[in-house]
């Protein structure tokens, strides 16, 4: 945060700046979330996701993403924009506000499956991370990603030996407006 002074006719007055995430946060409306571990290697594959359900009337704003590879070797992530995604569908329960005492509650979902056979399909594969063995992989993303009702945002796993890690996502959300 920022302060800088202003003069405004006679008077002195002071101008704050405020980052998205700690406005959004303020207003009870940032949140964290992620898959926990998956497991995946060994001809078998992970994913974790961000996913707003269809009907939702908001929109998902992402601010961050993190994988935590937990183990000795590398591994890959894809990231694909709008895919179908493989195997049984499961929803994290590990999401929060970061506005400790609100009462919102996230519409954007966390998903994920470990140990699916097969690749996502449809949607864009849009880039490729390679995630150091026992490190943590970041972007801030600063809100350049908008995940619209339907849409998701999901990195796909891959590695030859068994892996451990996880998928996390700090994301605001905006109810849709009917005015431009």
């Amino acid at each position: 945060m920022e302060v800088d002074s202003i003069i405004i006719g006679k008077s002195l007055a002071s101008v704050v700046e405020v980052t998205q995430s700690a406005f959004r946060a303020s207003r009870g409306n940032l949140f964290i979330g992620t898959t926990g571990t998956l497991l995946f290697g060994e001809g078998r594959f992970a994913w974790g996701r961000l996913f707003n359900p269809l009907g939702s009337n908001r929109n998902l704003t992402v601010q961050l993403f993190s994988i935590a590879n937990f183990s000795p070797t590398p591994c890959t992530a894809r990231l694909f924009l709008n895919p179908f995604p493989p195997g049984k569908v499961f929803t994290s329960p590990l999401t929060g506000n970061l506005k400790l005492n609100s009462t919102n509650i996230p519409v954007g979902k966390v998903q994920f499956s470990s140990f699916v056979t097969r690749i996502p399909v449809g949607g864009s594969l849009v880039a490729l991370r390679r995630v150091p063995p026992n490190n943590t992989f970041d972007i801030s993303l600063e809100g350049n990603v908008l995940i619209t009702p339907g849409k998701s945002f999901l990195f796909f796993l891959i590695n030859q030996s068994l892996t451990r890690a996880s998928v996390e996502f700090v994301w605001w959300e905006s109810p849709i407006s009917s005015k431009l």
